[in-house]
């Protein structure tokens, strides 16, 4: 059997042992949430998609200490078994959806139907001083350079890894040793998280062993202090090989007492070597993130490109204001990349406009332009519900 299925295997048994266990009479009972949002992106005649995402989140709360949670994603699958999906994917969520158009049409006739299945299944355990996690479920460290959770419709990738976690707190001093396995690669890594979580400032540091010969240990420190209108929050991360590969994230924001509210916000960094940050983290608003490329294999028609920073120095200052009784939020934004590698720049320029009319509505329209040896243009439009 292997390693993915024996877990899967003692998840679902540990649970239906624990509902056994529970008298009829007991507090079993099950709630559920989720969310549901359009896109559309357009870059040039020749890259442009659609897609539709899906998201449904039950939780079976069993004892006020066990509950088990899941959440299913509706995917667009090309494989004749669904369930390959299932088994053969963990770690690294691309969240796209299903997708009905790109270029011209032609994701229709190569994607099959689209089916709901789950991309997340654990079981949360609590006790008084500590919290134990087992199964395929999100991880998120610091500002999410290197592992990113997040409940945001939006958000196209997400780090939720098959896991082991322990949870451990005591008075504001946590730790939190973690295994990993991904079915994937198959390879497995262990992770030992830790730090010291005040009031007004944070301090975590992360170290994970890979179990494979041909990778790096990986450590990230990570610090964040709070003041009554502003933050600075940093990320250092270091993965250990000859050639000194680190990347450095900082983030500034201010909130400017004004008439019309506004923060203020400042990204600034760099990446040495092959250092690079976790897709979902954005520098920019639009194109670093959503720049259309070439698919990496003959499987895939096309590719929303991650990791755009890499071996570069950036700067990325913006400022928001919000109207309507902040229901609507304009932000510019501009990113300045310096390449070391290929002793280049690039300059990206965007303007996005939030609409929140309801708690759980959401609408986003962004634009942007993006210089690097040549002019790139992005039209992104969003909207999402949420239940």
């Amino acid at each position: 059997m292997k390693p993915l299925k024996q877990i899967c295997f003692v998840v679902f048994a540990l649970f239906f042992s624990q509902v056994l266990s529970v008298s009829t009479a007991g507090a079993v009972h099950l709630s559920w949430s989720g969310s549901g949002s359009f896109e559309a992106f357009y870059q040039d005649k020749d890259n442009h998609y659609s897609n539709f995402f899906f998201a449904l989140k039950p939780k079976l709360n069993i004892r006020d200490s066990l509950s088990f949670q899941a959440r299913f994603d509706l995917l667009g699958l090309k494989s004749s078994s669904p369930w390959e999906n299932l088994f053969e994917s963990s770690g690294l969520v691309h969240q796209r959806g299903y997708v009905f158009l790109y270029q011209d049409f032609k994701s229709s006739s190569e994607s099959s139907f689209p089916f709901l299945l789950p991309s997340q299944f654990y079981l949360d355990y609590k006790a008084e001083f500590f919290k134990v996690r087992l199964g395929r479920a999100p991880y998120h460290f610091g500002l999410g350079t290197t592992y990113y959770a997040t409940e945001s419709p939006f958000d196209l990738w997400m780090s939720a890894p098959d896991q082991i976690s322990v949870f451990m707190i005591y008075e504001s001093f946590y730790l939190q040793p973690t295994v990993f396995y991904d079915s994937s690669q198959k390879t497995a890594s262990a992770l030992l998280q830790g730090g010291v979580d005040r009031e007004s400032w944070k301090a975590a540091l992360l170290y994970e062993y890979k179990f494979e010969k041909s990778s790096h240990p990986l450590a990230e420190l990570y610090g964040e202090y709070e003041g009554s209108n502003w933050s600075l929050k940093s990320s250092l991360s270091y993965l250990f090989r000859s050639q000194n590969s680190f990347s450095l994230a900082l983030e500034g924001f201010y909130n400017w007492s004004a008439p019309l509210p506004l923060n203020l916000e400042l990204k600034a960094g760099v990446l040495n070597k092959t250092a690079q940050f976790h897709p979902q983290y954005n520098l920019a608003l639009l194109l670093q993130n959503r720049w259309m490329r070439e698919g990496l294999s003959t499987e895939e028609s096309y590719q929303i490109a991650s990791a755009q920073i890499q071996n570069s120095l950036y700067l990325a200052p913006s400022f928001s204001v919000s109207l309507f009784e902040e229901s609507l939020e304009l932000q510019p934004l501009f990113l300045l990349a310096h390449s070391f590698k290929e002793d280049q720049s690039s300059y990206e320029f965007n303007v996005s406009g939030k609409y929140n009319p309801q708690d759980n509505l959401f609408f986003n329209l962004q634009t942007g332009v993006l210089y690097q040896k040549k002019w790139n243009f992005g039209l992104l439009a969003q909207a999402a519900v949420s239940f």
